[in-house]
């Protein structure tokens, strides 16, 4: 496998911590232009050492980020989209 580069140790943690602490646990993985690495290859990464966890494809993300209001709901809502009714009552 191919070296976990954008798999911090604090991703590592929270993913660990998750499985640990949720029935299910999902990871919001965004394709990103910050690095060249195709959103598939990361996902079969992330797989291939969590097969438990579920993964949510954020494609097409917006392009605004920030912590001001516009931004925030911005991604507010586009997070909104994407989990499609999945409940959620923990963010980590």
């Amino acid at each position: 496998m191919e070296n976990l580069l954008h798999c911090t140790n604090g991703h590592q943690y929270l993913i660990e911590k998750g499985l640990k602490e949720m029935e299910k646990f999902y990871v919001v993985l965004y394709e990103t232009n910050v690095t060249k690495i195709p959103l598939e290859t990361r996902a079969n990464w992330i797989k291939e050492l969590y097969p438990k966890v579920n993964i949510i494809y954020a494609k097409n993300p917006p392009n605004q980020y920030g912590l001001d209001e516009e931004s925030v709901k911005i991604q507010t809502d586009y997070l909104k989209k994407i989990i499609n009714g999945i409940r959620s009552n923990t963010f980590l």
